[in-house]
């Protein structure tokens, strides 16, 4: 058993901390990632599965012993059982050359000859980066559930999918109990202020064992 005081759900620390700064939160980049991946993990486990999961209140505080041993937090239900999450945070921008050419700012857009060149040269330039970002990670997460959030600006949705799929025999060559993948897939506004999103989506793949994708979207 656990001291529930101890714990917040994943939905709670998602409203805590989502679509702030780091300067806000008076937190480290990495470390505001990291929980905000973590979060949106187990809140969409919590809901797919049945399960119930909570994450620490503490969540800003590292230990020490735990990231030694390649554990960036450890969550836990009400009986005890916990599980330990590896969060891996992959960057991918493209050349100011390649942002230059394809100026989209996100919007629709008609699928011509060259808007087609300009998604297989994105494409190819954005596998080439997660490529390369994958083979760093070389530490055994045996028993561990490692957690990669790619991290795009909008304008790549459609390259960051075919970079994603041809990255799938890198990912699936890990060390880990699990492989999840997670993505920020661009939504409209629903309602409210129009400058404003309110609602947040996205894709999140599990790798391996026995590869399956999945949706998921919360409101703020």
């Amino acid at each position: 058993m656990i001291d529930e005081k101890n714990y917040l759900t994943p939905e709670i620390v998602l409203a805590q901390l989502y679509g702030r700064t780091s300067e806000e939160l008076d937190l480290s980049e990495g470390r505001r990632d990291e929980v905000i991946a973590a979060a949106i993990f187990m809140s969409f486990r919590n809901q797919e599965f049945g399960t119930k999961f909570k994450i620490p209140a503490n969540y800003r505080t590292i230990d020490r012993f735990e990231d030694a041993s390649g554990i960036d937090m450890v969550v836990s239900n009400s009986s005890g059982r916990k599980k330990k999450l590896q969060i891996k945070g992959i960057h991918i921008q493209r050349s100011i050359e390649r942002r230059k050419k394809h100026a989209t700012r996100g919007g629709a857009c008609l699928m011509g000859r060259k808007t087609r060149r300009l998604v297989q040269n994105d494409s190819e330039e954005l596998t080439r980066i997660m490529r390369d970002e994958l083979k760093k990670i070389v530490q055994d997460y045996s028993g561990v559930v490692l957690l990669i959030h790619v991290i795009a600006d909008f304008a790549t949705q459609t390259s960051l999918e075919i970079a994603i799929r041809k990255s799938f025999n890198i990912l699936e060559e890990l060390k880990a109990n699990e492989i999840w993948l997670l993505r920020n897939v661009p939504v409209r506004i629903l309602r409210g202020n129009r400058s404003r999103i309110n609602c947040h989506s996205f894709q999140i793949i599990k790798v391996a064992p026995n590869r399956r994708t999945y949706g998921y979207s919360f409101a703020l």
